[in-house]
């Protein structure tokens, strides 16, 4: 083998080897730019449900502030915390209603597909 034949042989191994590098600098580019994506994607998702919370926020504000500032007029810490436990009792009160009240039509319907049972 004459040495421009051994060259020859070399450099086409060194071009394999650096377009084999390449390859794997393509693939961990890749590979880091998706993890980016995702991170930004879950940052992105984080910072929608922060925006919806804080929406709700300002829509239950919006929806007390006429009756706090109506009814305390003293809006110190503890007043202020007294009024939206306040809030919040009414709150579950009519939570607990509405599900008793589900609950009782429930019942009734019962009762009456009872009924139809045992007239047939």
């Amino acid at each position: 083998m004459d040495i421009f034949q051994k060259l020859e042989r070399e450099e086409n191994e060194l071009e394999n080897i650096i377009s084999d590098k390449k390859a794997e600098q393509n693939a961990i580019s890749f590979q880091e730019l998706a993890e980016q994506q995702d991170a930004c994607y879950n940052r992105l998702t984080a910072l929608e449900n922060d925006m919806a919370k804080w929406k709700q926020m300002m829509l239950f504000w919006e929806n007390v502030s006429e009756r706090v500032f109506s009814e305390a007029v003293d809006l110190d810490g503890p007043a202020l915390q007294a009024h939206c436990e306040k809030i919040l009792n009414d709150v579950k009160n009519i939570t607990k209603y509405a599900a008793n009240q589900q609950e009782h039509e429930k019942l009734i319907s019962q009762k009456a597909q009872l009924k139809i049972q045992e007239a047939d």
